[in-house]
């Protein structure tokens, strides 16, 4: 099979998610950014009751949400509204923030920290907005040397707001 007809077939079993029109704001079940407190917990449950709804749009405002990883569940979007909302990924406590979970290293199936977004199993989900996923890389981290050239690796560097 040629490479456009690959594509094609490819291309043809992936289709936007089914997202219904329920939205959700953060802010307006507790969930406040900027407070340097792990969110984790309260993301993860906005997500699962959302679900457990049947679905909609997790909307987080503007702000710095630190959390730990999270699993996305079917029919959820979770939609980061504008460039000034952040999600920071915090590195404390990772049998707590990063769950083991089914994963692949090299192709080989093995049990592994958790993602900071993971799905698996789910159907119709979506990551959404212009906001930011902060995971913690440094300057040096973030800028690969391969051959003549630099790729920078995000678009954005992640700073922690000064409140």
């Amino acid at each position: 099979m040629d490479k456009n007809k690959l594509r094609e077939e490819i291309l043809s079993h992936i289709h936007m998610p089914k997202i219904p029109q329920r939205k959700v704001n953060a802010r307006e079940i507790g969930i406040i950014p900027g407070t340097g407190e792990n969110l984790r917990r309260k993301l993860q449950n906005a997500i699962d009751d959302l679900s457990a709804a049947g679905g909609g749009t997790l909307v987080l405002p503007e702000g710095e949400y630190h959390t730990g990883s999270l699993h996305l569940r079917s029919g959820v979007e979770l939609c980061l509204r504008d460039w000034n909302t952040r999600l920071v990924f915090v590195f404390e406590d990772l049998k707590e923030n990063y769950p083991l979970c089914r994963a692949q290293w090299e192709s080989s199936p093995c049990v592994n920290y958790s993602a900071l977004i993971y799905a698996c199993g789910q159907t119709d989900i979506a990551l959404t907005g212009e906001g930011t996923l902060c995971g913690g890389a440094s300057r040096e981290q973030r800028v690969r040397r391969r051959g003549p050239f630099r790729a920078v690796i995000g678009r954005k560097q992640c700073l922690r707001s000064k409140a």
